[in-house]
């Protein structure tokens, strides 16, 4: 290869010369029964970030208020915080990947 990237056009050459003869997909149709399991397990394993990340941010923002209004922040409030971050953290990024990956094993 050279430095400018893959050459696609030789593996889509290299491809066709090399074709097993495999004939088009058996797969049918997916079943009522079979299409409503996998909405129940979308639903189960997929979270709704957005909501829950609106539900952290107005708690948070309670929080802040609660602390202004105090001066300072007592033990309790500060077990909140660590609840936050840790939900925060559980909502990044990775965890969809998490998330999807184990789906599809299971799958």
């Amino acid at each position: 290869m050279s430095g400018s990237g893959p050459n696609w056009l030789g593996l889509l050459k290299w491809s066709l010369q090399y074709s097993d003869g495999t004939e088009g997909s058996t797969c049918n149709a997916m079943s009522d029964d079979d299409k409503e399991w996998l909405k129940r397990a979308m639903s189960d394993l997929v979270k709704d970030e957005p909501n829950r990340m609106n539900e952290v941010l107005n708690e948070l923002k309670q929080f802040i208020e609660g602390i202004n209004a105090t001066g300072g922040a007592n033990e309790e409030q500060k077990a909140q915080i660590e609840s936050l971050l840790e939900v925060y953290y559980s909502l990044t990024p990775l965890s969809y990947l998490l998330t999807y990956l184990l789906l599809f094993i299971h799958l």
